[in-house]
C-alpha cells in the first residue's frame, strides 16, 4: 500500500489512516462552538493481484455525512464492502457535520499485477461490525423550542429496538429510531444530553438550549483609524481600533499578513503597476463593523505625457488660369494663377494653438486677401510677400478636416521647377510638412484650355442656411443676427434648413464649426425640436431628405471659455456653420460673437431678425461692427489695409451671415 501513513505486512496487510479536523473560517468569529467529527478506514488485504479483492472497512464519530470517491459516493457512518480494483486505488472518507465539524481519511490498496491463480480459499462472510449512530449531533434551540433526533443501529438489525432518554426533557424517555423532545431553561444557555441505545451500544447527541437573554449594555462605536493614509508599496501600514467590545479581529483585502487579532494590526500591501490603488482592512468587534483605507502607491511611475491633438497635412496646387485639376505638381507660364490648398486633419482630441505657414518659392507672389478657411474668407498671414509669415487658426475640433486654400501669381520665372513648401504645428507634435511643384515653362503664352468632357446635366437644386443666436444664461428670449456673451454663459445657435428648389433634396447634412473660445454643451442638440444625438460639431449631423420648400432648425448651445474673454473690452469670433446635400450645393453663414464686458462695439448684437429676418440688415450690421472694430483696435496702417480687405471681402461674400450658398 502507497501511503505516506502506512505499514505493510507482507502480501497481506492492513492500512489505516484516521483524519481529524476541526476548524474555524478565518474570516468570521464563529457563533458558537465546533463538535468535532472523525472518520477511519482500513482496507484488508491492502495488496491484491488484478481481479481480486479488497474488503473497505470504514466507521465514524458524530459525522451526519460520510463520503468515499471512487464512484462508491454516500455511505452509512459505519460498514464494509468489497472493491476489486485493476489498478493500485487510493480511497479517500469524508465525515462532516452541521456544526462545521470535518474529517478526512484515506487508505490505499495496492494491486501487484497478475499471480498465478492458487486454490481458492472460500472467504468467510465479514462480521459487520456494529454501530449506533445520534443525529443530529449538535443543534441549538430556544427554551420549549421542538427539538427532533433521529438513529442508526446494525444490532440487533437496524432501527429496532431502539430506547431513548432525555434528561430534562419534555418528554425524558421514548423508543423508535425517530425521537422529539423539549427543554426549557431560566438560564442564558445550557447544554442537554439526548442518549440512544440498542441494548448494547449508545450514542449521544448535545442540545443547546438558549434562556432568556439579559437587555445587552450598548457598546461603544467602534472607530478605525490607520496611521498613513498613503504608503508606498510594500511598505508597513498600521490600523488601530477603538470602542467595540474590546476584541478586535481584522481582515484585509490581499493584505501581508491578510488578517490578525488586537486593537492594533500592521501589514503590507503591494502595488506592482503604475499608479494608485486603494486597500481596506475592516475591524470586527462584538456586531460591529469598520472599513479604514489606504492607497499603496505603484512600483513605477512613468513619465507622464501630456495630451495633445494631433494633426495631419495633405497638399496640392491648381493652375487655375489653365484649369488644371488640384495635384501634388502642376505645368505653370508666366503670368499663370495659381491656388494653393492645404487640408490638415484632426485627430480624437482637439489640436490646440495650430499655425499654418506657406514659403512661396521665387516668382511666385501671394494674391492679398485670397486666403480661404473651409470656403470662408480668411484674414492674410499664410504667406504675406517675402515675410513668411504664420497664419493663426486657434484650436481645431476633433475629427474634421479643415481647408485652407491661397491664390499665387507667377512672373519672371525661367524654364524650372519650383518647390511650394506648407508646413503646419500644433501644440505638442513635431511640425508636418508638405510640398508641391511647379513646373514653369518661361513664356508667358495664351491660355489653351484643357480639353474637358462634356458633363451630364444635373438637376437644379438649391440649399439655404440661415444662422441665428441668442444668450440664455442673459434671459434673451428672442433670436437675433449677433450675440454678446461672458464668461461661462451659455449661448445657443439655430440654424435654419431650407429647400429653396423643386426638388427633393437627399443626405443632407449640417455643421457647425464653434470658434475658439466656445465649448459644445453635449446634448443639447435638437431638430425639429426633437433632441437628437451630438455630432454637428464633430463629423457633421445628417437629418435626412428636405422635400421642396421644406425647412427644418437644427439647434445647439455652447459654453464661453472665461480663458478667452479679456479683462476689458471685447472681442470678437464667427461661428461658422455649414449644409449640404448630395444634389446641392454647400451653403454657409456666419454669425460673430462678442466675448467681454466691455461696451458694445457697433449695433450688430442688438439687430434682432428672428429666424427668418432681413438679409441686409444683418449683413449690414455685421459689416458695420467689423470696421469699427478694426478701427477701434488696429494702427492707422493697420486700420486702412484691414477696412479695405474687409470692403472687398464682404462685397465678395456678402451672404455668408445669413442664408449663404457657396460652391
Amino acid at each position: 500500500m502507497k501511503s505516506a501513513f502506512s505499514r505493510g505486512f507482507g502480501a497481506v496487510g492492513i492500512s489505516i489512516i484516521v483524519g481529524l479536523v476541526a476548524a474555524m473560517p478565518l474570516a468570521s468569529v464563529p457563533a458558537q462552538a465546533t463538535l468535532l467529527a472523525s472518520v477511519a478506514v482500513t482496507a484488508s488485504p491492502g495488496t491484491v493481484c488484478a481481479g481480486q479483492s479488497s474488503l473497505l472497512t470504514w466507521s465514524s464519530t458524530d459525522a451526519t455525512s460520510v463520503v468515499i470517491d471512487q464512484g462508491i459516493g454516500s455511505v452509512l457512518p459505519y460498514g464494509s464492502r468489497y472493491v476489486a480494483p485493476l489498478q493500485t486505488t487510493t480511497y479517500t472518507i469524508t465525515g462532516t457535520n452541521t456544526s462545521g465539524g470535518y474529517a478526512t481519511a484515506f487508505v490505499t490498496v495496492t494491486v501487484a499485477g497478475s499471480c498465478s491463480t492458487p486454490t481458492p480459499t472460500p472467504t468467510p462472510t465479514p462480521t459487520p461490525v456494529p454501530y449506533l449512530w445520534c443525529s443530529p449531533g449538535y443543534q441549538t434551540v430556544n427554551s420549549g423550542d421542538w427539538v427532533s433526533f433521529n438513529a442508526y443501529s446494525s444490532y440487533p438489525y437496524p432501527h429496532a429496538g431502539l430506547t431513548w432518554t432525555a434528561v430534562g426533557g419534555h418528554p425524558s424517555s421514548g423508543t423508535g429510531s425517530a425521537f422529539g423532545t423539549r427543554f426549557y431553561t431560566n438560564s442564558i444557555e445550557e447544554t442537554r444530553i439526548v442518549t440512544v441505545s440498542d441494548g448494547v451500544r449508545s450514542s449521544n447527541c448535545s442540545v443547546r438550549v438558549i434562556g432568556s437573554q439579559p437587555t445587552p449594555t450598548p457598546e461603544p462605536t467602534l472607530r478605525c483609524s490607520v496611521d498613513d493614509s498613503t504608503v508606498s508599496s510594500g511598505e508597513p501600514v498600521t490600523f488601530s481600533a477603538r470602542g467595540g467590545n474590546g476584541q478586535y479581529y481584522w481582515l484585509t483585502t490581499s493584505g501581508y499578513p491578510l488578517s490578525g487579532w488586537g486593537r492594533d494590526f500592521q501589514t503590507r500591501f503591494y502595488n506592482h503597476s503604475y499608479g494608485d490603488i486603494w486597500h481596506t482592512a475592516t475591524v470586527y468587534s462584538g456586531g460591529q463593523s469598520r472599513d479604514c483605507s489606504v492607497r499603496v502607491r505603484g512600483d513605477v511611475y512613468p513619465t507622464p505625457t501630456p495630451e495633445y491633438g494631433n494633426v495631419s497635412l495633405d497638399h496640392s496646387v491648381r493652375n487655375v488660369t489653365r484649369g488644371s485639376n488640384d495635384s501634388s505638381w502642376v505645368s505653370a507660364y508666366n503670368g499663370d494663377r495659381l491656388r494653393f490648398t492645404a487640408r490638415i486633419t484632426t485627430g480624437s482630441r482637439t489640436a490646440e494653438d495650430v499655425h499654418i505657414r506657406d514659403w512661396l518659392p521665387s516668382y511666385v507672389s501671394y494674391v492679398a486677401g485670397s486666403t480661404r478657411l473651409d470656403g470662408s474668407w480668411y484674414q492674410d498671414g499664410i504667406a504675406t510677400g517675402a515675410n513668411n509669415n504664420s497664419l493663426a487658426l486657434g484650436n481645431l475640433s476633433r475629427n474634421r478636416v479643415y481647408v485652407v486654400t491661397f491664390e499665387g501669381i507667377l512672373n519672371g520665372a525661367p524654364n524650372v521647377n519650383l518647390t511650394n513648401t506648407v508646413n503646419v504645428q500644433a501644440r505638442g507634435f513635431a511640425a508636418r510638412t508638405a510640398t508641391s511643384t511647379i513646373a514653369v515653362n518661361g513664356a508667358y503664352a495664351t491660355p489653351t484650355p484643357y480639353p474637358t468632357s462634356t458633363p451630364t446635366p444635373v438637376p437644379s437644386a438649391e440649399l439655404s442656411l440661415g444662422q441665428t443666436a441668442r444668450n440664455i444664461t442673459a434671459g434673451q428670449t428672442g433670436w437675433y443676427s449677433s450675440v454678446r456673451a461672458k464668461a461661462n454663459e451659455t449661448v445657443q445657435f439655430a440654424l435654419t434648413v431650407r429647400n429653396t428648389s423643386s426638388r427633393t433634396l437627399s443626405n443632407v447634412r449640417v455643421t457647425d464649426l464653434l470658434p475658439s473660445g466656445l465649448s459644445y454643451v453635449w446634448g443639447s442638440t435638437t431638430v425639429g425640436g426633437i433632441v437628437h444625438a451630438d455630432g454637428v460639431t464633430s463629423s457633421g449631423l445628417y437629418i435626412g431628405s428636405l422635400a421642396p420648400g421644406q425647412q427644418t432648425v437644427v439647434k445647439l448651445s455652447a459654453v464661453v471659455d472665461g480663458a478667452y474673454v479679456p479683462a476689458s473690452g471685447a472681442v470678437i469670433v464667427y461661428n461658422t456653420a455649414q449644409a449640404g446635400a448630395d444634389n446641392a450645393t454647400v451653403a454657409v453663414t456666419r454669425l460673430p460673437v462678442y466675448l467681454g464686458t466691455g461696451s458694445v462695439i457697433g449695433s450688430a448684437s442688438n439687430a434682432q431678425t428672428g429666424i427668418g429676418g432681413s438679409v441686409f440688415a444683418a449683413l449690414a450690421a455685421a459689416f458695420a461692427a467689423s470696421l469699427i472694430y478694426a478701427g477701434y483696435t488696429r494702427t492707422a496702417r493697420f486700420e486702412r489695409r484691414f477696412a479695405l480687405a474687409s470692403i472687398r471681402a464682404s462685397m465678395n461674400d456678402k451672404d455668408r451671415l445669413n442664408f449663404v450658398r457657396q460652391m
